[in-house]
């Protein structure tokens, strides 16, 4: 079962939540979004199910480097469905391309965060299975600091953290 497919951009995450992705204009030549699936890999946690390989940058360019990939619905234009930032920026050299193996993603809810330790920003809500629908939590949408401050955090609300 894969609940949810889509769009794998590469980017970058601003502290405001705006991801700005890669562009062919911007200095990627050759960049294209790439399908990706998401299935079940345990309680609460999604993984990319097959292996993603992003075209090979033209020589003789060098695209940007991002610090963040996004989900969107189409493989052009379409909604953000969630982005996360990444550890260290990459770049990708001429001639070379960016790979990711079959679970190098991974998401873990219903608190959303990568496997980097990351928050994840979802744009929709997720079925993890049948038993774990998001669409159930009420969500709160606040600032880290606000966040930080709440004496107890309810294990059964989706906090989403802004600015």
């Amino acid at each position: 079962m894969t609940p949810y497919s889509g769009y794998l951009a590469l980017g970058n995450l601003d502290d405001s939540g705006i991801f700005t992705e890669l562009t062919v204009a911007g200095g990627a030549v050759g960049y294209v979004r790439q399908a990706i699936s998401l299935a079940p890999a345990g309680a609460g946690s999604l993984v990319n199910s097959a292996a993603i390989n992003f075209p090979v940058a033209t020589v003789p360019y060098i695209w940007p480097s991002f610090r963040a990939y996004a989900v969107f619905d189409a493989a052009s234009a379409g909604n953000r469905q969630m982005a996360w930032r990444l550890g260290n920026p990459i770049v990708i050299a001429a001639g070379d391309r960016h790979r990711l193996k079959a679970g190098d993603i991974e998401l873990n809810f219903p608190v959303a965060t990568s496997s980097l330790g990351t928050e994840v920003l979802l744009s929709q809500t997720f079925t993890i299975s049948p038993d774990k629908v998001l669409t159930q939590l009420p969500s709160v949408t606040m600032t880290q600091a606000a966040y930080d401050a709440l004496p107890v955090k309810d294990a059964m609300t989706l906090y989403v953290i802004v600015g």
